[in-house]
Formats: structure tokens, sequence, C-alpha cells
């Protein structure tokens, strides 16, 4: 063992390295991925008796607790205390038939992307980012207009004019799978909070 001139406290003179989801940076709050070592106990980044070393906070996003940063920094500002989604199961109303489509919100995991997507209600998209609202570094919120009136197949249309085929009347599901595809695309995961694109579909009235 011996002494540092810099922090004059003792080190193991033992180089150790970690490949990332061990440590963060206890000033920047990133995680840390390269050489470290301990001084009396508590991790530092680099090699001893390095001039620049930053001091690590050990496993705070090892399972991506949403708390776990915020209780090992102990910041002295009061800080947001995030909460986990709570699923919602939409039910439309006479009147949203009247329009004939919901609006639905789906929050998808940011660090775990085995996560299943959850689907939420408008009280928890008011409270998202905010204090005692869903994390939004964690949870990435999707806004989803869900069509629920309309027919079940999709219709072939003439133009009327040129006699040329024109563009379909889209079915409901086709409709849902075209606004939904985009999305899954940038997060596979969502095409499993979404099984059965006619979900509360009723037919067209005339």
């Amino acid at each position: 063992m011996a002494k540092t001139s810099k922090y004059s406290v003792t080190y193991s003179n033992n180089t150790l390295y970690t490949k990332g989801n061990e440590f963060i940076v206890e000033s920047t709050g990133e995680q840390y991925a390269g050489q470290y070592h301990f001084i009396e106990g508590v991790p530092f980044t680099g090699k001893p008796k390095s001039t620049d070393i930053k001091r690590l906070v050990p496993g705070a996003f090892a399972n991506h607790d949403t708390y776990t940063y915020d209780k090992r920094l102990q910041f002295k500002s009061k800080v947001k205390q995030f909460v986990q989604p709570k699923f919602y199961r939409p039910a439309p109303t006479p009147a949203e038939y009247q329009i004939g489509s919901i609006q639905r919100y789906v929050v998808s995991h940011n660090l775990d992307v085995t996560k299943f997507p959850i689907e939420i209600g408008v009280s928890q998209v008011n409270t998202y980012g905010g204090r005692a609202g869903i994390d939004s570094g964690i949870w990435t919120l999707h806004k989803i207009k869900w069509v629920i009136v309309g027919s079940f197949v999709t219709i072939s249309t003439i133009n009327p004019v040129t006699g040329q085929p024109g563009p379909p009347t889209l079915s409901v599901e086709d409709q849902n799978r075209r606004t939904l595809e985009p999305i899954i695309r940038r997060y596979p995961m969502m095409e499993f909070a979404f099984r059965n694109y006619t979900e509360f579909a009723q037919p067209n009235i005339f």
C-alpha cells in the first residue's frame, strides 16, 4: 500500500477493468467502461495515482431501477419521485364511436428493450416526465390514433372520371396496421402491445 500525493489516502495497487453496466460516474451520471481502481474501498476511474480520476458509483443501473440513480447520488435538492407505469385498458365511449377513433397511449422501455410495452391512461400521460410521474428518461411515450369504426375488409375503388382503379378504402385492420408499422420498425416490442388490430372496432353504421 502507498500514499497518493493528491488524496493522501491509501490505494490498492491493482488496476481493474469493467466492460460496463457495473458503475456510473458520480459527477455526470454516465455509465462507465474502462480501467478503475479502489481508494479505501471506493472505486475511481483510471489507474492508481492517475491525476484525472473520477469517483464511481457501483451498480446504479444493474437492474434498471428507476430510483437507484437518485438514491446512490443522494442529491441535496428534492428529486422527482418517479412511478412505474400502470396498465390501462381503454373503454371507448359512444361519443368516440361517433368520431370513429380513439387516442391510445403506450410506453416502451429504453434501457431494457426486452420488456413488454405498457398501455397507460390519460392521467398517467398528463404526469409523464414530471414529479410523481413516469420517468421519461427510461420510458418512451407513444401516442397512437386507433380506428374503431369502419369496414372490416379493404374495398377497391374506381375513379369515376378515368375509370381506372383508385386508392382503396382501407379496412379498420389495415388502417391500424399502417399506423403501427413505422413505430414497430423502430421499437420492435411494440408489436406485442397490439395483437388485435380490430380491437374495439364496430362496422360502419349508415
